[in-house]
């Protein structure tokens, strides 16, 4: 007989919760969930009237339910009667003892459950067992395929428990997923996901998490690194991938938009949303900029999660509050949840789940047995510490321990050190490297932050770094010998993709890379966009304590200002562009020595020269964002820099607001990236350099195309869709809040009609309010899901056995 879910991966402590939960999820909260020490007998506990056996027949009196968890009973060949029977003979004697003592309660009801398959004999015979001892008491028993029949049933159970996910074959539904046209970063985490549910254990951050997003539909988790943000961020992915959402898994807001369906319900998430191991002026640049747009796009069916680091996180929020868009920010209280916050328990369990999933042999099994309770109470556990150690530690320690090159003290010390520093011993590992698998670190760290690697790249990044060192070893042999220690690998449709095992490791390489002047040089002389960010960075490392890697001398200044005048003639994108801009920009804000402030506005003086001359000569079109960062940048210059040619640009986006206004007229079909453009490009030329505006003979020569517009933005508050859908009214209402952002936008540079434009945006916004809650009342989306998971292990701190939990270990 086979079992849809692989109960027996469970161990007896989580079975037990699973099952309180079911019966909760099945007969509502008055179930008393027992279980642990002390429980009598009780593992849940109702008095009362009550729908079982049967739903529609209520029994009242006392039920007990009693849950007995038989290791590997479902295993290929395993016979789990005997072990069942003995424990079911035992029970019987506990209760006769329990009534002697006087403190069994008569049970009217006693069901009986276990996650071993019953047939119908053995089934029986417990029955019998029971009532040959207690003649008064109905009897029950469940076994493993019921407990599957009532996980089928109670699909909210997955969300309180994912951990269940990993019991069940994921390949058919992930496999799925991925083969969808979805970008190759969301198929790495549904693939990272999948690997970990076979490890994870919900925790009090994780279902905190869940909460605010039902709640805010947003969520930022927060946390140094080690201590599970992106574990949490990837099993609620995964939880609502079995209930046909999407997975977007993006790093700027243009993915979020770009991949937005109104139709569709999805989750994005963002890992590291402002920057990975140290904050990313750019890409928070990017999130202020439309950062408002996003949130109106989140609700019951689109989640946003971000992770980030405090210091990170609050830098981004500080940056957004001097730009006055953290007001559109939800307060960090109301959508902040710290990962850090383990209990005893959770702690526990994480070990636990961790050993039985790599298999180990009796020896290591007995070790971690033996000290689990050190390694649980320890200060500095993290869950990546621990699946370091399980994965990584263990095995060298129970080689060296079995063949007498370490005692019991020894022993003791090594675990201590591999949970307490971990860091010191990758240092030491590092350290041991030869040149060659330093560089491939080193060009791993030059390409990885914010995008996904793959490894054909990384070998063309670090063969462009070192094709002049004869001798060294084939790439294949060095990221062999680096995979598993420092690196690890995806596989999604044949094509291979490269991370870090942890963002801890590349904080390491960082460090040690900081400290070598040969490797730092070389990496600046061939820098990318990346290393240029790393470089100028000043919130670096576990705490942002970290300031301007690879810069320490006169010399690597030099050659950091030689490798920008270079990149702007290797730069084609706009984006990479403005990416530069900012952070020159940003770097020079936050720099707190004057003499580091002179370094940065050299470069960006001789920088915008250069780049200004390109554009005038090339005669290029410069989109808003960029031309904003430009003349952002041209404010730290020691002296007035001129405004680039803007008339290509100008008549660029004249042509394309026209396009815009012309099919708008046609069919109602807003193009509002055509009309956003020039309206941006506006307000941004009127901020710096608004003699352009007075050239142009702007507003006059424009005002029938300016009013062309407000009169169709004003047919819109009057315009209706007919028998309309909850995606089509949403869809509508997103564009409306789209127009009255653009119409204040226009405000701005029209004072006098400033009191009617801005009446006219507020009607707007208030039709798209309207809309959005007309679109709720047609779809309200899935209900709320009352169950959140009854069992908290903070609830059983004060009498959680951690070494009785590793009893079938």
């Amino acid at each position: 007989m086979t079992i849809r879910y692989r109960l027996d991966d469970l161990g007896w402590f989580q079975f037990e919760q699973v099952i309180q939960s079911v019966l909760k999820a099945q007969f509502g909260f008055g179930i008393q969930s027992w279980g642990g020490r002390g429980d009598w007998g009780r593992d849940a506990y109702y008095k009362g009237k009550l729908g079982y056996p049967s739903k529609e027949v209520e029994n009242e009196g006392t039920f007990i339910f009693q849950v007995k968890f038989v290791e590997n009973a479902n295993a290929s060949g395993a016979n789990p009667e005997p072990l069942l029977l003995k424990a079911v003979k035992t029970e019987i004697d506990n209760i006769k003892t329990r009534v002697d003592k006087g403190i069994w309660i008569k049970a009217d009801f006693y069901i009986f459950i276990t996650n071993a398959l019953l047939t119908s004999a053995l089934r029986t015979t417990i029955e019998n067992l029971f009532k040959e001892n207690f003649p008064e008491t109905r009897v029950y028993t469940h076994g493993g395929n019921d407990v599957c029949d009532w996980l089928d049933n109670n699909p909210q159970i997955r969300k309180a428990f994912p951990q269940l996910l990993s019991l069940r074959d994921l390949s058919g539904l992930l496999e799925s997923i991925i083969n969808r046209h979805i970008h190759t970063q969301s198929k790495i985490a549904i693939e990272q996901a999948k690997e970990l549910a076979a490890v994870f254990v919900p925790t009090g951050p994780y279902q905190k998490a869940l909460e605010t997003l039902k709640k805010y539909n947003f969520v930022v988790l927060d946390g140094p690194p080690e201590v599970g943000k992106t574990a949490i961020a990837q099993m609620i992915v995964l939880t609502q991938l079995t209930d046909d959402w999407e997975l977007i898994a993006c790093k700027e807001p243009k993915e979020f938009i770009g991949l937005y369906k109104t139709e569709n319900k999805q989750v994005f998430m963002v890992d590291d949303a402002f920057g990975r191991t140290e904050y990313d002026p750019s890409r928070g640049k990017l999130w202020e900029k439309d950062l408002p747009h996003v949130l109106r796009l989140i609700n019951r069916k689109h989640w946003l999660i971000l992770t980030s680091r405090k210091h990170i996180l609050e830098r981004a929020y500080k940056d957004m509050d001097l730009e006055d868009i953290a007001k559109n920010f939800p307060k960090p209280a109301e959508v902040l949840v710290d990962a850090t916050k383990l209990t005893v328990p959770e702690k526990a369990l994480m070990l636990y789940r961790q050993a039985k999933a790599e298999n180990l042999l009796s020896l290591p099994k007995e070790i971690v047995k033996k000290y689990a309770e050190f390694i649980v109470y320890s200060q500095n556990f993290t869950p990546e510490r621990i699946r370091s150690f399980v994965k990584e530690r263990l095995p060298y320690l129970s080689n060296g321990f079995s063949k007498g090159l370490i005692d019991n003290t020894a022993l003791q010390k090594e675990i201590d050190e591999a949970i307490n520093n971990p860091t010191q011993r990758m240092k030491k590992t590092y350290k041991k490297l030869p040149l060659p698998h330093k560089w491939l670190l080193a060009s791993l760290v030059s390409i990885d932050e914010g995008k996904v690697v793959s490894l054909s790249y990384l070998e063309k990044v670090y063969t462009n770094y070192c094709s002049s060192m004869d001798g060294w070893p084939l790439f294949t042999d060095l990221m062999d010998e680096l995979l598993e220690a420092f690196l690890k690998k995806n596989t999604i449709t044949s094509t291979e993709y490269i991370s870090w095992i942890h963002p801890s490791y590349r904080d390491l390489v960082i460090e040690e890379i900081s400290n070598n002047n040969s490797i730092s040089k070389r990496l600046l002389e061939f820098a990318t966009l990346d290393i240029i960010k790393l470089s100028l960075s000043d919130a670096g490392g576990a705490k942002g304590e970290r300031r301007l890697p690879l810069l320490s001398t006169d010399e690597q200044w030099n050659v950091l200002e030689s490798r920008c005048m270079q990149l702007i003639d290797e730069i084609t994108d706009k984006y990479s562009l403005t990416s530069l801009l900012t952070i020159l920009r940003s770097s020079y804000s936050s720099a707190s020595e004057q003499a580091i402030k002179g370094k940065i506005a050299k470069i960006s003086m001789e920088l915008l020269d250069k780049l200004r001359h390109k554009w005038n000569e090339n005669s290029e079109i410069i989109s808003p964002e960029l031309l904003n960062a430009y003349w952002e940048l041209c404010v730290i210059a020691d002296k007035l820099l001129p405004s680039p040619d803007l008339d290509v640009s100008w008549e660029s986006s004249i042509s394309d607001f026209q396009e815009g206004l012309r099919s708008w007229q046609d069919d109602r079909y807003i193009k509002l990236l055509h009309l956003k453009l020039w309206i941006e490009l506006l307000r941004i030329i009127n901020s710096n350099e608004p003699r352009f505006l007075k050239l142009r003979l702007f507003p006059d020569k424009y005002r029938g195309m300016i009013d062309d517009f407000i009169k169709l933005a004003e047919e819109d508050l009057s315009f209706d869709l007919d028998s309309p859908m909850a995606d089509q009214l949403n869809e509508f209402a997103d564009e409306l809040s789209d127009l009255a952002e653009m119409i204040v936008n226009l405000r701005d540079v029209l004072p006098l009609e400033f009191m009617k434009l801005q009446a006219l945006a507020d009607e707007l916004k208030s039709k798209a309010e309207s809309l959005k809650e007309e679109a709720a009342e047609l779809d309200p989306g899935e209900p709320d899901i009352d169950y959140e998971g009854e069992y908290s292990s903070s609830d059983v701190g004060d009498q959680f056995n951690v070494n009785r939990l590793f009893d079938d270990l």
